[in-house]
């Protein structure tokens, strides 16, 4: 993730909101990643974990549309589709996943 914003380290910022996805808690999760998403909507990680976040808050009109964005972002990606329909609740195997599949455009 590149940005100009000094005040928010984006790899960090990740880092703990995704702690938090795997600890349970979205709600403290969703703060970091709308400040991630608001400065770098078109990396697929930050959309991805926004939109799963939102799933396990109960907003899922809104975790809907992150999650299509996801697929959009990566049209390269054929299989994004399939992992999407994974449980939110297997979310280490799910995260894992994902993270391989972008492991060349996350985080640089």
């Amino acid at each position: 993730i590149v940005t100009n914003e000094k005040s928010l380290d984006p790899e960090k910022s990740m880092a703990k909101a995704e702690s938090y996805l795997n600890a349970k808690k979205p709600k403290r999760a969703q703060l970091l990643l709308k400040q991630l998403y608001g400065i770098a909507p078109h990396e697929p990680a930050v959309t991805f974990n926004l939109g799963a976040c939102l799933y396990e808050i109960g907003n899922n009109l809104e975790a809907h549309s992150y999650i299509k964005k996801v697929a959009d972002q990566a049209p390269q990606q054929p299989n994004i589709l399939m992992l999407l329909l994974v449980p939110l609740d297997n979310r280490a195997v799910f995260l894992m996943a994902i993270k391989s599949l972008f492991s060349s455009t996350l985080m640089h």
